[in-house]
């Protein structure tokens, strides 16, 4: 029996896990990102980012928040940090989920961080949204690793809206989240 290039492939499901992208962003300049009437048809979402920030320095700090909310203390997380010799944890407690350091756009560095993050169950209304995030850069003088879980204690509202931006502002050229 003779194989037709394509119907073999074609008769193929979709794998379990595969990732549909629904949605990216290319900000540049100084511009925030947000990602709006997102589909409530899957169970989790992942970001997948490389991010420079504004910062005069070689670091910024980045955040996110979900359906435009902004409550006191409401983003609750827990990080892990290392920079190569030493290894620091920390917890928040803030208007916004800390995302950690992308890099910055100051001395002459230009760098850029690498980010993965799932956000779980996003569509449940009985849970709280909880998050998971890695991530870190490199520069020739410094380097930044990052684990991090974080969630939003005050409600349980389905996720429809992500806000992300730089406490130094926005992200610069050659910014890709999708």
């Amino acid at each position: 029996m003779a194989r037709i290039l394509g119907t073999v492939a074609s008769s193929f499901s979709e794998a379990v896990g595969d990732v549909e992208s629904i949605a990216t962003a290319y900000p540049n300049n100084n511009q925030s990102v947000t990602f709006s009437s997102i589909p409530q048809t899957f169970t989790h979402l992942q970001l997948r980012c490389i991010v420079k920030g504004n910062d005069a320095g070689t670091i910024d700090t980045w955040f996110l928040r979900f359906n435009g909310v902004a409550p006191s203390g409401g983003y609750r997380g827990h990080f892990l940090r290392t920079d190569g010799s030493s290894i620091s944890q920390f917890t928040t407690g803030d208007n916004y989920m800390n995302l950690g350091n992308p890099g910055g756009n100051g001395n002459a560095f230009a760098t850029f961080g690498a980010f993965l993050i799932d956000i779980l169950e996003y569509t449940n209304t009985n849970k709280y949204k909880t998050l998971r995030n890695f991530g870190g850069f490199e520069t020739s003088s410094i380097g930044r690793s990052f684990m991090s879980s974080g969630f939003l204690t005050t409600t349980t509202n389905a996720i429809t809206q992500i806000d992300l931006s730089g406490l130094a502002g926005g992200f610069m050229d050659g910014t890709e989240i999708a």
